[in-house]
């Protein structure tokens, strides 16, 4: 498909932007001319339009996308229509507007409420795929989970795409949809690199551990100037084991590390399991699993709408055993030293612990359990021995054992923290007791970012800060595409406050700085106009095309508001040219006689070229022998990444 189709209207869709162009297709971007409406259109891409296997392929993802269980999940791309056109086989889909998850971590790694946020909503698209709840219905494998296709909306609601390469499979029978290999490289599960044939739905919970490890730490565990095959035998053989960081917690590390176990036995068993183990992590507001909980609940089997009696029963007796637990509690405080808000199990022994560090702010992990951060005042601590380890972003991390003694830890000095580079030393500084206060924060739109006396908190809003200590605290919200907002409050002892934010949207522009370059000379476009060195554009997604043409390659890009972003585009791309079967030959490019010899290395600049190697025939030195291959052809395409060398093979018989 090239950009010809761009301005054409095809059954009443007016194409109008290249989305993006893959292995096997190309989606547009285009006008509903008669509903008035984006939709996004996925066609085979030409020079594969004859080929059945991707047509059927094409075919097969809009009928699993149909599919009752598919359509109802709010976190699958929906699909509107399957149709064939003069321009050949297409489907309309559900166009969303906010890009990929690849193009929001091209900046690098992302906080990890929002990396828990987003998913959560991948699981529940998965759960929904994986679900077999009728006898006999077969389970959708989508086997090609990766960034860049989870699809966010402006909004931040996720959207699971590209179903082309998934597998359906029912008890022992497994129907795969496509013959290509299938699966991107860096998120392939072992048993997919292994070519396994036994692939079931934990294959995706691999892919999902992978992706979960790019947006914590900004990049997959490969080396990148490492070959296909060495990656794959990383894969398949290798355990990969996740960098020390302080930076989120730990049972999120656990998470990513039983996702990517090489024996899927040891992954978590459903989408359904995953989510509970993220469900289960503090500082991430609930609130928004139960929200997308909402309207997920079925009806047991022969429900008529009715509550049986044997249903109020049921809730009499809960009631019953409620009321009795609340007596307790009550008679329990009330006698054995007043009320608190805490009630403690005396069968565990917890101590209290009160850490705090130079600079604040340090996030503290007790017993591979993350606490909170510095300054942490009168923490329970489950067990009398806790293993501390204090850590700050650009600070060499602190590490000690202490143990407690009468329901409590001993006073702890204040936790010195040099950057990296220098040797750190304590400051003792009295320990800070008494009652802390909590505030709730919510704000309008939800998902703003907040600190806390110049301090980023953990999680976005709504959120719930704990352990604040008394006094006047400055919050800061912010969301990108609003302005920031900021308000002091005075904090009194214990107090718990909720405090509401109404963002107003951000009129000034927002910009962003895009630096292009050419490697070796050549025209580089940005959104359809030429473009040389550094130019300034509304922050977003973008078009970027190296070469015009015949020979020219798209990308979209994402810029962020006040980012400055520099890309190349190459073109060319060297050419190893071996032989076998004879020492050396003569190389000819594109029928001229070159003065080097086979085996060589020539650095080719974008186009089509012929190639062919001989060598003077021993009898006869006015003739020549030819290779078995004859004539190669080849074409050199601009890239904005720098490739791996073509290798050419020739064979003297």
């Amino acid at each position: 498909m090239t950009d010809s189709f761009i301005g054409r209207t095809i059954d009443g869709y007016r194409i109008e932007a290249m989305l993006g162009r893959g292995g096997m297709g190309v989606v547009y971007r285009a006008r509903d001319t008669e509903l008035d409406c984006d939709v996004a259109l996925k066609m085979i891409a030409p020079e594969l339009a004859g080929n059945e296997t991707f047509v059927e392929n094409l075919r097969t993802e809009a009928r699993l996308l149909a599919h009752p269980r598919i359509r109802n999940s709010p976190e699958i791309v929906q699909v509107y229509a399957m149709r064939q056109s003069s321009a050949g086989l297409y489907i309309a889909m559900e166009y969303i507007d906010g890009g990929s998850l690849k193009d929001r971590i091209i900046d690098g790694a992302m906080p990890w409420p929002e990396v828990v946020t987003i998913l959560k909503q991948v699981l529940r698209a998965l759960e929904a795929a994986h679900a077999s709840e009728y006898e006999g219905e077969a389970v959708v494998i989508h086997r090609d989970i990766k960034p860049g296709n989870i699809l966010l909306t402006k909004s931040g609601d996720v959207k699971v795409a590209d179903f082309g390469l998934a597998k359906m499979s029912s008890g022992d029978e497994t129907r795969t949809m496509t013959r290509a290999a299938a699966g991107s490289l860096y998120y392939m599960s072992p048993e997919q690199v292994r070519g396994s044939s036994s692939i079931d739905h934990r294959t995706d919970l691999y892919s999902v551990g992978m992706t979960a490890y790019e947006m914590l730490y900004g990049e997959c565990p490969f080396d990148l100037e490492s070959s296909e095959y060495a990656i794959m035998g990383r894969i398949a053989e290798s355990k990969i084991s996740l960098p020390k960081s302080p930076e989120f917690p730990a049972p999120l590390r656990k998470f990513i590390t039983k996702s990517i176990e090489k024996d899927p036995n040891k992954r978590y068993r459903t989408a359904r399991e995953a989510i509970a183990a993220l469900d289960a992590i503090d500082g991430v507001d609930s609130a928004e699993s139960r929200r997308a909980d909402s309207g997920r609940v079925k009806p047991f089997a022969g429900d008529t709408g009715k509550t049986s009696v044997s249903t109020w029963v049921g809730i009499g007796a809960v009631a019953l055993m409620l009321i009795a637990l609340l007596g307790y509690l009550f008679l329990y405080t009330d006698i054995f030293g007043g009320r608190d808000d805490k009630f403690v199990d005396p069968a565990v022994a917890e101590n209290m612990l009160s850490i705090d560090s130079d600079p604040r702010g340090a996030i503290v992990i007790v017993n591979d359990d993350t606490l909170g951060v510095t300054p942490l005042v009168d923490k329970l601590v489950a067990s009398d021995r806790a293993d501390i380890r204090v850590a700050l972003r650009g600070y060499v991390a602190r590490d000690t054992i202490v143990t407690a003694a009468g329901g409590e830890f001993p006073a702890l000095p204040r936790f010195g923290l040099s950057r990296l580079g220098r040797n750190p030393g304590p400051t003792p500084v009295p320990r800070v007791t008494g009652r802390l206060a909590s505030v709730r924060i919510e704000t309008v739109p939800s998902g703003a970012r907040v600190s806390v006396n110049g301090t980023a908190m953990a999680g976005v809003t709504p959120v719930t800060l704990r352990d604040l200590n008394p006094g006047t605290v400055s919050v800061v919200v912010g969301k990108e595409g609003y302005l920031e907002k900021s308000e002091n409050h005075d904090l009194a002892v214990g107090v718990n406050r909720t405090l509401y934010f109404e963002l107003d949207e951000d009129s000034a522009p927002q910009i962003g700085t895009l630096t292009v370059s050419a490697d070796p000379a050549g025209a580089v476009f940005v959104d359809g106009r030429p473009v040389t060195g550094s130019v300034e554009l509304p922050a977003g997604s973008h078009t970027v095309r190296c070469g015009e043409g015949e020979f020219k390659y798209e990308e979209r890009i994402n810029l962020r508001p006040g980012s400055r972003k520099s890309i190349t585009c190459y073109f060319g791309q060297q050419v190893r040219i071996g032989v076998d079967g004879n020492p050396f030959g003569r190389v000819y490019l594109d029928g001229e006689l070159l003065t080097s010899m086979a085996p060589t290395t020539l650095s080719l600049e974008v186009g089509r070229y012929t190639i062919e190697v001989n060598v003077a025939d021993p009898d006869d030195p006015t003739s020549s022998r030819n290779t078995r291959e004859g004539v190669q052809t080849l074409t050199i395409l601009p890239s904005l990444t720098i490739r791996e060398p073509v290798g050419l093979m020739f064979h003297f018989d």
